[in-house]
């Protein structure tokens, strides 16, 4: 009886972390252009939506943003939707500015 119970948690956590797949975690780096950084996010989970990599990278581009005491702009991003074999994935070039400027360029 255990050694069943022990047979069927062994297959249970294989199939656990085949479903729970995984992401790609990059630094979010410079662009060479005054104030842009960029940050790819991806989900290679059976779960992963376009969405919700969006949404992630969208945070971490805030956060980033106000850890240097400066707001958030969103420049532009490239998306890729699942499809088959492609997995969910935002590029995100952002720019960091200061909120006491009056100049943002749009």
């Amino acid at each position: 009886m255990i050694i069943k119970l022990i047979q069927y948690a062994h297959v249970i956590s294989i199939i656990i972390f085949y479903l729970s797949g995984c992401g790609t975690v990059t630094q979010i780096q410079k662009t060479g252009h005054e104030n842009e950084y960029v940050i790819n996010r991806d989900d290679k989970s059976i779960f992963g939506t376009l969405d919700t990599v969006k949404e992630t990278a969208h945070k971490e581009a805030i956060n980033f943003c106000h850890l240097i005491n400066k707001e958030f702009k969103e420049n532009y991003s490239i998306d890729k939707s699942r499809a088959i074999m492609v997995w969910p994935e935002t590029t995100l070039y952002f720019t960091c500015f200061d909120s006491k400027s009056k100049k943002i360029k749009e």
